[in-house]
């Protein structure tokens, strides 16, 4: 995870999510998400599990999907995956 106050995450469509929102099953968008990170009692499991759920809230919110926010969900229609590296160029 990157050294900085704020995780950084990349947000990969499986298949599955571009079918269901009517496109090719080869459409591939990534999405950049930024998260507070958590307190020092905070596992990086139950931290990323909160940012597959929260994405899920503003993702399906978006498109008006009536899915559960579930890491179990996200899971099925989306990659998380942390970059190699991060440069804030405003530094």
């Amino acid at each position: 995870m990157a050294t900085t106050d704020k995780a950084i995450y990349i947000v990969t469509w499986k298949p599955a999510y571009a079918a269901m929102l009517g496109m090719p099953e080869d459409s591939v968008e990534r999405i950049v998400v930024t998260l507070a990170q958590g307190g020092f009692a905070q596992g990086v499991a139950d931290f990323q599990r909160q940012v597959k759920e929260r994405f899920l809230d503003s993702e399906f919110d978006y498109q008006g999907f009536e899915l559960d926010r579930t890491a179990e969900v996200f899971d099925r229609y989306f990659t998380l995956d942390e970059p190699d590296q991060v440069i804030d160029l405003d530094e």
